[in-house]
């Protein structure tokens, strides 16, 4: 019986040495991945969902290149000025999303949002974007964040426009959102996966290896799979449905909701995808919902053709300064200043 303690002991003797030593001297990447989960926390809602940490400052050294600082307000959202906002002083633009909206990979001053508040002085811009977060989530996030003055609801301050910055990763954001909503060990285990990434350096090497094996392998079998240029989707995929429910959401709360279709990059192209029929499909579901679009493909591909501007990050694929001041661009031709 006294061995079992001296095992115990020794695997935790090894666990330590392996934490300290990889902190010392990080393999490439692990930084990285530390101060993400310094941006990101659980928040327990209806199924437990990563949102930005309210009051947080940090600098992420990105492995593939690229370092970028992420500042976060005490309302747990990316701020948009230096000035301290406050939630109904101003008629209020929000901008909704995944990574594209949240400003993936550039400081703050280059993210959309910021260069959407610099031109709406008569406005508050609020940046309501969270990487990962499907349609969803961001439907529960949006209705969140609807200011009213009694829990009825029937007394709110809504936003004057609402931009949604649609991204193809939701086709696998939706079933990790029904896979935590019918699972409870499901639940557990995305619990404990989010905190050994927060504390453990010894969890996120591992997860980098992981990571990088299965990259080699999708390189191994060929060219990458790009979401955008399928068009063998059902109509009932529940992206699709998740999707229909929220613009019907956005009908019934008078949501000025408009769709923004964006040309994603990839890690292995550096100009403007032409041929992307799922964002054709979203634009289709959209207008049966009498939802608006505001497709930039045009206005990307336009530029590309004519000074074959780079647009996306290196090595990654999610735009780039340059790529968000274009999109905040188009946006700004369709809100209505006083």
């Amino acid at each position: 019986m006294k061995l079992y303690p001296k095992i115990i002991l020794s695997i935790f003797v090894c666990i330590a040495l392996g934490e300290i030593l990889m902190r010392m001297v990080p393999p490439n990447g692990l930084v990285y991945k530390l101060r993400d989960k310094q941006v990101h926390c659980i928040e327990e809602r209806e199924i437990p969902e990563i949102m930005l940490c309210p009051d947080s400052d940090t600098t992420l050294p990105h492995p593939a290149g690229f370092t970028f600082r992420v500042r976060v307000n005490e309302r747990a959202e990316r701020i948009v000025s230096e000035e301290k906002t406050i939630p109904g002083a101003k008629p209020e633009v929000w901008l909704m999303g995944d990574s594209i909206a949240y400003g993936f990979g550039q400081n703050d001053s280059d993210t959309i949002a910021w260069k959407l508040q610099e031109a709406l002085t008569g406005f508050q811009v609020r940046n309501l974007g969270v990487d990962s977060l499907g349609t969803g989530g961001v439907q529960r996030k949006m209705e969140r964040t609807i200011f009213c003055k009694d829990f009825s609801k029937k007394d709110c301050i809504l936003p004057k426009a609402v931009f949604w910055i649609y991204h193809p990763s939701d086709l696998q954001d939706v079933h990790r959102e029904f896979y935590l909503r019918n699972s409870a060990y499901g639940r557990w285990l995305f619990r404990g996966s989010v905190f050994l990434s927060r504390y453990s350096a010894l969890y996120n090497y591992f997860k980098i290896q992981n990571e990088n094996g299965r990259l080699k392998k999708l390189r191994e079998n060929g060219p990458e799979t790009i979401p955008e240029t399928l068009t063998d989707y059902p109509d009932d995929h529940p992206s699709f449905q998740e999707m229909r429910t929220f613009f019907d959401v956005c009908k019934k709360l008078n949501i000025p909701l408009t769709v923004v279709l964006y040309p994603n990059g990839t890690h292995s192209l550096s100009m403007p995808l032409v041929y992307t029929p799922l964002l054709d499909r979203v634009a289709t579901i959209a207008n049966q919902k009498g939802i608006p679009v505001l497709d930039t493909r045009p206005d990307f591909i336009r530029e590309y053709d004519r000074n074959k501007t780079d647009f996306y990050l290196q090595n990654d694929g999610h735009p780039n300064p340059t790529s968000a001041k274009l999109i905040a661009k188009k946006i700004l031709e369709r809100i209505s200043v006083p």
